[in-house]
């Protein structure tokens, strides 16, 4: 479950480091295969259909507060995807 997003937290989304660029560092260095199922389950999160407590032991807490959901912060990722890839 969420096995491109627990990657990209691992490997990309360091503390202190903007998801932003944790972002468009995973694009740049990872396979379109790999992008393509991290889009998938990005969008996934923003449709709702993965449970509040699954994220929370994914994401943190913090990322849900930052971003004032999770669905939020997926739909900002999808932005920032869109715009990584022009």
């Amino acid at each position: 479950m969420l096995k491109e997003v627990k990657n990209w937290i691992q490997y990309y989304a360091k503390p202190g480091y903007e998801d932003k660029r944790a972002l468009h560092d995973f694009i740049d260095c990872e396979s379109r295969e790999t992008v393509s199922s991290f889009r998938a389950e990005i969008i996934g999160i923003k449709n709702g259909k993965v449970s509040n407590d699954s994220l929370e032991a994914i994401l943190g807490k913090n990322r849900e507060n930052r971003y004032e959901s999770y669905p939020n912060w997926a739909q900002l990722m999808i932005i920032w995807m869109v715009e990584a890839n022009k």
